[in-house]
């Protein structure tokens, strides 16, 4: 339904999906096909609210900057969040701030984190992850994945949720979480300068078969 939302352009030649500069908000549920690049470029702000919800099947480019990060929030408390499932092409976040995101439901269908790369690759950079309303506060599943110099803080649950994925974090901090900081299960994960405190659980979880 990317035609319904006057604040998308699509460039069929390209294949491209761009949201345009500014400050929008998403109070329904966006849904992406396949075989585009969904890009936002720096001081984006997208507002989620009634539930609203972003579902793609084709994977992002957020890039902002240090000056002007992206930001994708529930400013009241009462949007949903972000999924990219089974995208052909690796996804990049860079500079881009999630908070008071919740678990994308609909029905009967629900996940777990506020923020889900499912068979999705990507690529995290200089990121933050802050007081997400769910389980998980980033999910990744079956997918690739590097995570650098990005902040988990004040999740609800657990901060970063690892099932059966391959990836790298490095230069991140995981503060005051709720539940486990790092949780990783049938995954292989390489961790590498990692700061943790204050998490409710466990630091860093290790189950199923993982190597860590």
């Amino acid at each position: 339904n990317v035609a319904e939302f006057d604040f998308l352009t699509v460039d069929e030649t390209a294949k491209t999906i761009d949201f345009k500069a500014g400050k929008h908000k998403l109070n329904r549920s966006l849904i992406v096909p396949a075989g585009y690049v969904v890009r936002c470029g720096e001081g984006g702000q997208l507002n989620l609210s009634n539930q609203g919800k972003i579902l793609s099947y084709s994977p992002l480019a957020f890039v902002g900057t240090e000056e002007n990060p992206i930001i994708v929030e529930s400013s009241q408390n009462d949007g949903q969040g972000i999924v990219v499932m089974s995208a052909k092409g690796r996804s990049i976040l860079k500079h881009v701030t999630f908070r008071n995101l919740s678990n994308p439901q609909q029905g009967l269908w629900q996940l777990t984190g506020a923020v889900t790369f499912y068979e999705s690759d990507v690529d995290i950079d200089s990121c933050e992850f802050a007081n997400n309303r769910a389980e998980d506060g980033l999910n990744m599943v079956r997918s690739d994945f590097t995570i650098t110099s990005t902040l988990f803080e004040g999740s609800l649950s657990d901060a970063f949720d690892s099932d059966f994925c391959k990836g790298n974090i490095s230069d991140s901090s995981f503060i005051n979480n709720g539940n486990d900081g790092i949780d990783v299960s049938g995954s292989v994960v390489k961790l590498n300068n990692i700061y943790i405190t204050g998490s409710g659980d466990k630091g860093i979880s290790v189950g199923e078969a993982s190597y860590v």
